[in-house]
């Protein structure tokens, strides 16, 4: 029986040692998880404060470069439609002196036309009253020069 209880106690510690080593290793393992654990950590602070640092710079871009820029885009876009609503206006201002400038000159033409016939009329009834209508005829022509020199006046005007 001696040598059973030896023989048992020998196995028992065959198995504590194998155990051992086995404890040992699994150990080690750990040991080599917790470092690749920490390196890993390192790494992902260090992402991290890269991540705040571009963080920072593009919050600083925006601020400082971003911001202004569309402040004076919106300024722009201000300016170009008050510039437009300008343009409007006198563009319809123009059609409005042209409008008044083609009936002018169509009662130029009017009276110019109304003019000769009065003249051609004063000349075939060889009219007694030639002073009466002599001075009708000056006055006819006189309105339609001035006529003609306020038409020609704005035709230069425009075409500048």
């Amino acid at each position: 029986m001696n040598i059973l209880i030896e023989l048992l106690v020998v196995l028992l510690l065959l198995v504590a040692i194998a155990v051992s080593v086995r404890f040992w290793g699994l150990l080690g393992t750990l040991r080599n998880v917790l470092m690749s654990v920490e390196e890993t950590r390192g790494h992902v602070q260090g992402t991290l404060h890269e991540v705040n640092v571009t963080l920072a710079t593009a919050n600083s871009l925006l601020k400082e470069q971003a911001i202004p820029v569309l402040n004076s885009a919106q300024k722009t876009l201000s300016n170009l439609e008050v510039s437009t609503r300008a343009l409007a206006d006198v563009t319809e201002s123009v059609r409005g002196f042209s409008a008044r400038a083609e009936s002018i000159g169509r009662a130029a033409s009017a009276a110019a036309a109304a003019g000769s016939a009065i003249v051609t009329m004063a000349s075939a009834r060889g009219d007694k009253n030639r002073s009466k209508s002599a001075g009708l005829v000056g006055l006819v022509a006189s309105v339609t020069k001035l006529l003609a020199r306020s038409r020609t006046r704005q035709e230069n005007t425009q075409t500048k």
